[in-house]
């Protein structure tokens, strides 16, 4: 590969390829990027960033050693690898925040760890994390923050819905209470634990109040549109519910089951797997078609509506048989 070098970053990228090509101004982006985050962060690396540019994911995965596709990803202490093409580019904030972040500390949580790269991104897909936010609590998509600090929840759900809510939140948390704060319990082994010893009150008491910050703000009808257009782009789109006292089943693992079952259907359609026969349809009435399970049994729902009764063991065959034969 060629090599570039700038004042904080030295890049690797082949020869007559698009980073080739854009070399000068990648560098310049990232460089800035690299300012902004050490200004905001109270940090600075004593070492160069080293930035594998890649045609392609497989070409990520060979470079980096393990041959498994990725966009982008960050290796501390000091490489980032990422996906440069003339339709991907991989670039920007995300991975640099990881890396000289991860020089204070490396979370064990994920929802802190990607909610302060999106901090810095301040977007996902070109909207603003804010709006995704307001648009999910609107039509009863939201994923409460004090839940998606659980390591299991966070991966149980897609990137579409965990990453800017975790950005918006993150941006709410350093605004109203500040760096120095937010850089206290950064640094702890969990954050996620010391929440309240820190700010004063639970994740749940935060949650709500960032909850009502965000209903503060209203999208317009055209933005609401995109963003709904964006999330059937990216083929079948699973929501879930918060665990709660009335949720009679392992919902996590039913949610990562239909997850699997679903990773390769392109229908741009969004599947709804809730813990609560009485209310999960209802809360769930924006979603094509989805489950909800009961002590043994549960339904089949389509737009709120339940269509159909069943065993629980029978429930994600029908589900999966059901999404089959959907015209979109």
């Amino acid at each position: 590969m060629q090599t570039f070098e700038s004042e904080h970053y030295i890049f690797h990228y082949g020869a007559n390829t698009a980073a080739a090509r854009d070399i000068r101004k990648i560098a310049a982006l990232q460089e800035g990027c690299f300012s902004h985050i050490c200004a905001v962060l109270g940090l600075t690396p004593d070492f160069r960033i080293e930035y594998f540019l890649c045609d392609s994911p497989e070409e990520v995965g060979r470079i980096y050693g393990d041959d498994d596709p990725c966009n982008g990803f960050a290796s501390p202490p000091d490489r980032i690898y990422a996906v440069y093409n003339e339709t991907v580019q991989c670039v920007g904030f995300h991975e640099d925040a990881h890396i000289i972040s991860y020089m204070l500390n490396r979370p064990d949580c994920p929802a802190v760890r990607e909610g302060l790269a999106m901090y810095f991104d301040r977007r996902w897909w070109g909207i603003e994390n804010l709006d995704w936010t307001g648009y999910y609590l609107k039509t009863g998509r939201y994923l409460p923050m004090d839940k998606l600090l659980d390591r299991e929840f966070f991966f149980a759900h897609d990137g579409s819905f965990t990453y800017p809510i975790a950005g918006a939140f993150t941006d709410w948390l350093l605004t109203v209470y500040g760096r120095e704060r937010y850089m206290e319990m950064y640094s702890r082994p969990n954050p996620a634990a010391v929440m309240e010893q820190v700010y004063g009150k639970t994740p749940a008491e935060l949650n709500a109040d960032f909850e009502k910050y965000v209903r503060l703000f209203r999208t317009d009808g055209a933005l609401e549109a995109r963003m709904e257009e964006l999330l059937r782009q990216e083929g079948v789109n699973i929501i879930s519910c918060p665990t709660c006292g009335r949720t009679r089943i392992d919902l996590i693992g039913l949610v990562n089951r239909v997850d699997e079952a679903l990773k390769d259907c392109k229908k741009p359609i969004t599947v709804a797997v809730m813990g609560c026969v009485v209310n999960g349809p209802g809360e769930a009435r924006e979603a094509d078609i989805g489950i909800a399970g009961g002590d043994g049994c549960g339904l089949i729902f389509e737009k709120g509506q339940a269509v159909e009764k069943l065993p629980y063991d029978e429930l994600l065959p029908a589900l999966l048989k059901r999404i089959e034969e959907l015209d979109t």
